[in-house]
C-alpha cells in the first residue's frame, strides 16, 4: 500500500520536484525523514534518498566490477542489499551528528551520510 501511495504521490507531484528540491536542505529534508511528520513528506522523504542511495550504490557496484571506475566519485559499496529504511536512519543518524551542516543542499547530506555509512575499500 506504501508504495502505491509513494508511486502515485511522484507521478502527481513530479512537475513540482525539481523547484522543491533545489531549496531542500538537510534541515528541510531532516524534518519530511521524521517519523512523525505528514505522510507526503515522508514519501518525499524515501523517494529522494531512495534515488540517491540506488545511484551510489550502484555505482559502488560497478567499480567493483570496473577497475576503471574505481575512482569514480559517488560511490558507496553496501556489501548486501540495503534496506531503504536502513539509508533513511543513516541519513537521520548523521544530521544529528553533525548539526552544523544543516544548511547544506540536502543532497550533500545524503550522499556523504550514504558514503560514511557503507564505504567503497
Amino acid at each position: 500500500m506504501m508504495r502505491i501511495a509513494a508511486l502515485a504521490f511522484l507521478l502527481l507531484a513530479l512537475p513540482v520536484l525539481p523547484a522543491r528540491a533545489e531549496r531542500d536542505t538537510v534541515q528541510t529534508l531532516y524534518r519530511q525523514c521524521a517519523t512523525t511528520a505528514p505522510e507526503t513528506d515522508q514519501v518525499y522523504c524515501f523517494g529522494y534518498i531512495s534515488g540517491a542511495g540506488d545511484v551510489l550504490l550502484w555505482n559502488g557496484v560497478m567499480a567493483q566490477v570496473d577497475i576503471k571506475q574505481r575512482s569514480a566519485v559517488g560511490n558507496a559499496c553496501p556489501g548486501d542489499m540495503i534496506k531503504l529504511g536502513a539509508m533513511v536512519q543513516v541519513f537521520r543518524d548523521w544530521v544529528v551528528k553533525h548539526p552544523e551542516k544543516r544548511s547544506l543542499p540536502a543532497m550533500i547530506g545524503v550522499v556523504t551520510a550514504i558514503r560514511e555509512a557503507w564505504p567503497c575499500p
